[in-house]
């Protein structure tokens, strides 16, 4: 695991690593990243589930600007084969490079942190 995403590969059978890192994401109140490399491509994705649901409905009023910077981290470091799924909580970036695919992680952490943080600030929620 890296402080801003956890790689997961073909053989991670289980989900034990995932589940840890999920878990220290809701614990800490960061965001939850994942990277699933399968072979010499990758899946990144954000989830909103490590938030706490009373902070749901302001971190939805945000999601233009967040899938505006999740725009703003994938196209650089996309290919033809890649593309990006945005949803209100999750964002998805599918098909890049593996090491695009880690830099896109640890960016698209940057991002959701920085529009994060001051709602769960006013939310009395911090880690």
């Amino acid at each position: 695991m890296s402080e801003k995403f956890v790689e997961l590969t073909r053989f991670d059978k289980t989900h034990d690593r995932e589940n840890r890192w999920l878990a220290h994401c809701q614990s800490k109140l960061l965001p939850y990243i994942t990277v699933r490399s399968r072979g010499s491509s990758a899946i990144v994705q954000w989830d909103y589930i490590s938030y706490p649901p009373s902070v749901d409905s302001e971190l939805f009023s945000l999601a233009p600007y967040i899938h505006d910077t999740a725009n703003q981290v994938y196209e650089p470091r996309s290919t033809k084969q890649s593309r990006i799924s945005l949803g209100p909580g999750v964002v998805t970036f599918y098909n890049l490079k593996v090491p695009e695919a880690r830099e896109a992680a640890a960016l698209l952490y940057d991002a959701i942190q920085h529009v994060t943080a001051p709602i769960l600030l006013r939310y009395g929620k911090t880690a």
